[in-house]
């Protein structure tokens, strides 16, 4: 979301450029049309991003409230063990 903050504020740097070059709707500058145009593509890119920053937040929250065992519900499953020379692996799956 932090980067579709930048790209918002981008888009109200070149915003506020375009209208000071073309105060009217109607304008023939074109640096004043390629400052618009601009903006719009940021505004574009932080509408984006920032959606996307939400649905990831969101999807956070459900995953991090939502996820793994409520209780500890002991050890179920194989239980493989590794030795070698002394040392030893264990693992449980």
């Amino acid at each position: 979301m932090l980067a579709g903050g930048a790209f918002g504020l981008r888009a109200f740097s070149q915003t506020s450029e375009a209208d000071s070059r073309c105060p009217r709707t109607e304008c023939s500058d074109p640096a004043g049309l390629a400052a618009n145009e601009a903006a719009k593509s940021a505004a574009t890119t932080a509408n984006v991003l920032v959606g996307a920053g939400v649905v990831l937040g969101v999807a956070a929250a459900v995953l991090f409230f939502t996820g793994g065992p409520t209780k500890k519900t002991g050890s179920r499953g194989s239980r493989v063990t590794l030795e070698l020379g002394g040392h030893g692996v264990v693992g449980t799956f």
